[in-house]
């Protein structure tokens, strides 16, 4: 009976060293993770949060506002025909430049066989 019991409280230790490791284990990970965070946003409270990005989103509105604004200012300054006249031969840089059409290999190769031949 004395082994038994033995064998029992050295199971019991066995497994609170294993819990003791794995829950140290996992402190050190939620240290890790939270530490990613930049103390600033730690301690900031969740109202100041909120105030914070309701702020950068009515800046955010107030910018596209005033783009669209920008840009229905110049829709309406003068039509495009007649700001600039587009001339009829445009310079050569400005085109976009194709691509050549693939050479076919079987030409090249009768093209040998015939000058071999």
């Amino acid at each position: 009976m004395v082994t038994d019991s033995n064998a029992v409280t050295e199971r019991a230790r066995k497994l609170r060293a294993q819990y003791a490791l794995q829950s140290q284990s996992l402190r050190t990970r939620i240290e890790l993770r939270v530490n990613r965070i930049p103390t600033s946003l730690r301690k900031a409270n969740m109202g100041e949060l909120f105030a914070k990005y309701q702020e950068r989103k009515q800046q955010a509105q107030q910018t596209v506002s005033a783009v669209t604004e920008t840009q229905e200012l110049a829709d309406n300054v003068m039509p495009a025909e007649e700001a600039a006249p587009v001339s009829k031969n445009p310079k050569p840089a400005l085109l976009p430049q194709s691509r050549g059409t693939k050479r076919k290999r079987y030409v090249h190769d009768m093209l040998l066989i015939t000058m071999n031949g």
